[in-house]
């Protein structure tokens, strides 16, 4: 089982958002369109029994659940604007206008619905979740979003440096509409004295504001893109985390990362897991980081995948060994082309565990891993090489795939690449680096390294080891 060690950033990073048009744009625009139409009179309008026909704006709303009223939201939903889409439905029966949200009086269907039907003539049910009132607040809330130019203005002034000014539209942004972007850059703001005096207690009031925004989603989804939601949760908990401008707190870094989690953000639930499993300001408890990561991993998140495999593979404490279980979740994080887990399968197909061996396979997925990333991958394709193992042999190549693992800190890789450099075999004898790579594999716990250590001091000279020592030696 490879080590795994929890890393934790903070989240600081500029600022990335797309710039809109500007005002001066937006104007000229709409005064050649007004020109334009002047011109052109009725020539390039739709006209349907001599009137103008009016945008066919609608929604899908599923009105089964009470929470897909719920449309304070800013996922955008095309010309509507940036009202709440929760759950799609095919059927026309779940769609509505904007501009007549509380359908057609001559529909039937609609007449039955307003009055708040519980069931329709063939014994469906079409009452209950939204009510007029939810239809109009989304209506209303949609006129008002596709007019609004706050939060675009916001962003250009931000963008032009203007950042007192910009941090003033965010705030009107918000306090119209209610942007969950625009509580993300007022706290960020805030966080690092943009356009305002640093300020962290204000800046932790806006990310709490945001991170605990209703989640009306009716169904719990995890997956890896960062909402605003999200950005909040993870902040928060990193702030806490570091002890930026405040105490540290792990408990409200466990209560953040699980608010993250909460709202559909799969590496939150990957790094409580990790917590839990490390002992991160805790105690270690093994069945809570299994828990974090088989909860995560059944959401399809491959690092929690694989995390939960390792576990399995040879067990831990109180959890019982489970090889097969382990290899049917490296094969679903090896789908998502997760590196280790890909090597893992290798492996197996490698020496026949689990699985009936088939070296061409386990070639082929061993090349896999190592274009990824993985060290232990990398060494295996570099013995293939050494050997003359199904691939030609090659020492060329073979230092080369070595030294990838040696970079990465893979015990087997150093210890190779240090005996190849200290033989000349795949390129020029060099016993300084040699010496180098051979000690950090006697460090990395490689059971040859001391003995060849010892037989490659007495090739030495005074000048290649002093240099050897230099090498190694910790820099100021």
């Amino acid at each position: 089982m490879k080590a795994r060690n929890i890393h934790t950033y903070l989240l600081i990073g500029a600022i990335a958002l797309l710039p809109g048009v500007t005002v001066a744009q937006a104007q000229s625009t709409q005064t050649a369109a007004k020109h334009s139409a002047s011109a052109e009179g009725d020539i390039t309008t739709v006209t349907v029994f001599g009137k103008l026909k009016p945008p066919t704006n609608s929604l899908t709303i599923d009105r089964s659940s009470a929470s897909s009223c719920g449309f304070m939201s800013s996922s955008g939903s095309g010309s509507d604007g940036y009202v709440r889409r929760v759950i799609r439905d095919e059927s026309d029966d779940y769609r509505f206008s904007t501009r007549s949200p509380y359908g057609d009086a001559s529909n039937e269907y609609n007449v039955f619905y307003l009055r708040d039907r519980v069931r329709d003539g063939g014994g469906r049910s079409i009452g209950g979740g939204c009510g007029p009132a939810d239809f109009g607040f989304a209506a209303g809330r949609a006129h008002i979003e596709a007019r609004d130019t706050t939060m675009r203005e916001a962003v250009d002034l931000y963008n032009a440096g203007k950042y007192p000014k910009s941090l003033a539209m965010f705030q009107k942004s918000y306090s119209k509409i209610g942007y969950h972007e625009a509580a993300l850059m007022i706290a960020k703001m805030h966080l690092y004295g943009v356009g305002t005096e640093k300020n962290v207690p204000e800046a932790i009031r806006w990310y709490e504001k945001l991170a605990l925004q209703p989640n009306r989603s009716s169904y719990k989804t995890t997956s890896d893109y960062m909402t605003p939601m999200v950005e909040a949760s993870m902040t928060l908990a990193k702030i806490y985390l570091i002890g930026f401008d405040v105490p540290k707190d792990p408990k409200a870094v466990r209560k953040w990362f699980d608010r993250a989690y909460d709202v559909g953000y799969a590496p939150a639930g990957k790094t409580l897991g990790d917590m839990y499993y490390f002992g991160y300001d805790t105690p270690r408890d093994l069945g809570k980081a299994v828990k974090h990561y088989t909860d995560t991993a059944s959401h399809g998140y491959a690092p929690a995948q694989y995390a939960l495999a390792n576990i399995l593979y040879s067990g831990e404490e109180t959890i019982k060994a489970a090889p097969k279980k382990a290899l049917d979740w490296y094969w679903h994080a090896a789908k998502q082309k997760h590196p280790g887990a890909t090597y893992a399968v290798a492996r197996a197909y490698d020496l026949g565990e689990n699985v009936k061996a088939d070296p061409d396979r386990a070639l082929s997925l061993y090349k896999e891993a190592a274009i990824g990333g993985d060290g232990d991958a990398q060494n295996a394709l570099g013995t293939y090489f050494y050997n003359g193992q199904i691939l030609p042999k090659d020492q060329v190549m073979a230092r080369k795939w070595f030294e990838a693992a040696a970079v990465r800190g893979q015990a087997d890789g150093m210890f190779n690449l240090g005996v190849m450099m200290m033989k000349g075999e795949g390129g020029e004898t060099d016993h300084t680096k040699a010496y180098a790579w051979l000690t950090l594999a006697q460090k990395a716990g490689h059971p040859n390294a001391e003995a060849v250590l010892k037989i490659l001091e007495g090739r030495m000279t005074p000048t290649e080891k002093a240099a050897a020592e230099a090498l190694l030696a910790p820099q100021a």
